[in-house]
C-alpha cells in the first residue's frame, strides 16, 4: 500500500542547495554561491552555477568512467536541467521560492537537497491518483493471506462462541472465546487498512481524528471521517496538486493524456511557462468530480468492515477482565478506572461521575506503577482495574467500555425525579 510522493505537495527539491553543493565539491574559486535572497547579480550567479555544474557532469567527461558513474552523471544532468528551468525564469522562480520557503519553515524534514523524493511513512496521505482510476484494487488474495498470517478461522470462532453461549460462566471458555475474538480483531484491523487503501487513504492513523473512541461509536466516527475526506479532503488535495502542477513541479493525470482530436484536455503548456489559471481550474473541477464518484462507490467497503469491527469491539469490551480494588461504595457516584498493560504497569486512570455521566482522563502514569503498589492505596471512591488487550489498537476503547457499563448499571441510583404536583384542593 505505497504511494508516489508528489513534489510541491509531499516534499520539495531545494535546487539552490543542490547547485551550491556541486560548486563546493568542485572547489571553484571566485564563484558566488546562489541564493534565493535578492542580490544584484542573482541572475548571473545562477546561470554561472548551472554552466559550471553542467560542465562537471557532462557525458563526455564520464566516457571512461564505470557504468555506475555514467548513470549518476545522467541523473545529475537531468537535475541540473531542471534547476535551469525553474531558476532562470523569474516568474516560475518566484512561485517556486514561495513553496520552498513554506517547506523550509513548516516541514524542513521534507526538503530534499539531492533531488531524491522523500516519503514520510508516518504521515496519513490521500493518494488521489487511485481515485481517478476505474480499476478497483482486488483484495481477495490479500484477505486470504491475512487470514493465514493471523491464523483466523471463522469456523473456530463460531465454535468458541457456541461454547461461550452455553457455558459463559466458565473462565476457561471465556478466555478461549476472548482469544478467538482477538484473532478476528487483528484480521479485521489489517483488512481495514486494505479497505482504506481502496479509497486512496495510505498510512491511516489508528485513532479516528484523535477522539476518544468507544466501541459503540466506532462506525459513527468512521462515517464522520469518510464525509470529511469526501468534502474537504479531496478538495484540499486537488487544490494543493493543482497549485504545484501549475508551475510544473508535478503533473495532473489529465495533462498526461492530451487528445487534440477529442478536445477533452487543454493543449500542452511549455515547460518554462505558468499554466493558465482558468484552464487549471476547469481541469481540477473535472478531477474532483471523478474522484468523489469513485470515492463514494468504494467507501461502502470501509463502512462494512467498520460495522463488523464495531460489533467485535463491543463483544471484546464485554469480555474485558475488570476487578475491584476496594470495597464497593454503592451510594458513591464517583469511580476510578485504572488501565493496566500486559507487563503489569498502570497506563492511565479514567474518572467517572455516574450521577452526571461525565468521564475524563484523570491521570496518565509516566512513571511506572505496578498493580501491587496500586492495591496498597486507599481510595475515597469506587476503584476498578481494567486489563488491556494489546491487540486493540485504540488504548481507550476498553477502559471507556468498562466505564460505560458501570454507568448503565448504576445510573438509576442517581437519577433525579421530579416531585409530583400537589393534589388539587376541593
Amino acid at each position: 500500500m505505497n504511494y508516489e510522493p508528489v513534489e510541491g505537495v509531499h516534499y520539495i527539491f531545494d535546487r539552490y542547495t543542490f547547485l551550491n553543493n556541486i560548486l563546493q565539491d568542485g572547489n571553484f574559486t571566485n564563484v558566488s554561491f546562489v541564493s534565493k535572497h535578492d542580490q544584484p547579480r542573482k541572475e548571473d550567479d545562477i546561470r554561472q552555477a548551472i554552466k559550471l555544474a553542467r560542465a562537471m557532469y557532462h557525458p563526455d567527461r564520464q566516457q571512461r568512467s564505470g557504468e555506475k558513474m555514467q548513470r549518476e552523471a545522467e541523473r545529475m544532468s537531468r537535475l541540473i536541467d531542471d534547476c535551469e528551468r525553474f531558476l532562470t525564469n523569474p516568474e516560475l522562480r518566484s512561485h517556486y521560492e514561495a513553496k520552498l520557503e513554506d517547506f523550509q519553515k513548516n516541514k524542513p524534514e521534507m526538503v530534499s537537497v539531492n533531488g531524491m523524493a522523500i516519503i514520510n511513512l508516518g504521515e496519513e496521505v490521500l493518494d488521489v491518483n487511485s481515485l481517478l482510476s476505474d480499476d478497483i484494487v482486488d483484495t481477495r488474495d490479500f484477505e486470504e493471506r491475512v487470514k493465514a498470517l493471523t491464523q483466523y478461522d471463522e469456523k473456530s470462532t463460531s465454535q468458541a462462541q457456541s461454547l461461550f453461549d452455553a457455558m459463559g460462566d466458565n473462565p476457561q471458555i471465556r478466555d478461549l472465546y476472548r482469544s478467538a475474538l482477538t484473532k478476528k480483531l487483528v484480521y479485521l484491523t489489517l483488512l481495514e487498512d486494505a479497505a482504506w487503501a481502496k479509497i486512496g487513504v495510505i498510512n491511516r492513523k489508528n485513532k479516528i481524528d484523535g477522539h476518544l473512541t468507544s466501541s459503540d461509536t466506532y462506525a459513527e466516527k468512521v462515517e464522520e471521517s469518510l464525509k470529511k475526506i469526501s468534502s474537504a479532503g479531496i478538495e484540499s488535495e486537488f487544490d494543493r496538486r493543482g497549485d504545484s502542477a501549475r508551475i510544473g513541479l508535478s503533473q495532473l493525470p489529465l495533462l498526461l493524456n492530451f487528445n487534440p482530436v477529442a478536445g477533452n484536455s487543454p493543449a500542452p503548456v511549455p515547460a518554462t511557462a505558468l499554466m493558465d489559471a482558468a484552464q487549471m481550474s476547469e481541469i481540477l473541477a473535472k478531477l474532483k468530480q471523478t474522484a468523489r464518484q469513485n470515492f463514494e462507490i468504494r467507501a461502502d467497503y470501509v463502512r462494512d468492515v467498520s460495522r463488523q469491527k464495531q460489533e467485535l469491539l463491543g463483544a471484546l469490551v464485554a469480555l474485558t477482565p475488570v476487578t475491584t480494588l476496594n470495597e464497593p461504595q454503592p451510594e458513591n457516584p464517583l469511580y476510578y478506572f485504572f488501565l493496566v498493560a500486559n507487563d503489569g504497569n498502570v497506563l492511565l486512570r479514567m474518572d467517572l461521575d455516574v450521577s452526571t455521566g461525565q468521564s475524563s482522563i484523570g491521570h496518565i502514569f509516566n512513571d511506572p506503577v505496578d498493580v501491587p503498589t496500586l492495591k496498597k492505596q486507599v481510595f475515597d471512591r469506587n476503584a476498578l482495574l481494567v486489563e488491556r488487550n494489546s491487540e486493540i489498537t485504540d488504548i481507550l476503547v476498553e477502559i471507556s467500555g468498562a466505564a460505560e457499563r458501570i454507568f448503565q448499571e448504576h445510573k438509576h441510583r442517581f437519577e433525579k425525579t421530579e416531585p409530583l404536583p400537589p393534589a388539587p384542593q376541593p
